[in-house]
């Protein structure tokens, strides 16, 4: 997929094992407590050795220089309201003059990956922002496409065994 904005062009595509070490500075920014280490082995459970599930992937955007510029993960589970769902998380998109583009392009992708891999709902995780439980500006861009608030995700943290 393809996207223009008045100056820039971008281009959406799945994230490969040879290349995720060039999303790091994309994860590190939007997630500095992530270490290189924990981002190759995160990468490596979705991207594998390019002969993994299908329904696992992360897609990144980048812009006309290759530069890795927006990034989503996701995976297919059955859910016994919808069937089978993609579960989205980590949705990452950091472009100085049109961050919603990049967002855009990925939720695009995103509608279009359901759709081939038989989903019949899109289930997205978004992070605590600033005390804020998600980022507004992403939250009304996912409304704009149809997305709407249908459960809640809490998490707790355990100790390493």
């Amino acid at each position: 997929m393809t996207g223009k904005t008045p100056v820039r062009s971008f281009t959406t595509r799945p994230l490969t094992r040879e290349r995720a070490f060039l999303a790091y500075p994309l994860v590190r920014n939007a997630l500095p407590e992530t270490t290189l280490e924990v981002w190759t082995a995160f990468a490596e459970a979705f991207v594998g050795d390019g002969h993994s599930d299908p329904r696992r992937s992360i897609l990144t955007v980048e812009n006309e220089s290759g530069v890795i510029i927006g990034l989503v993960a996701f995976h297919c589970l059955p859910d016994i309201v919808h069937g089978w769902v993609l579960m989205v998380s980590h949705l990452l998109a950091f472009e100085l003059l049109d961050r919603r583009g990049v967002a855009e392009m990925i939720v695009q992708a995103l509608e279009a990956e359901a759709g081939r891999l038989g989903c019949r709902a899109i289930h997205t995780c978004l992070p605590v922002v600033e005390g804020e439980q998600r980022p507004a500006w992403l939250v009304a861009l996912l409304q704009s496409h149809g997305h709407h608030v249908e459960s809640m995700s809490l998490c707790k943290r355990l100790a390493p065994t």
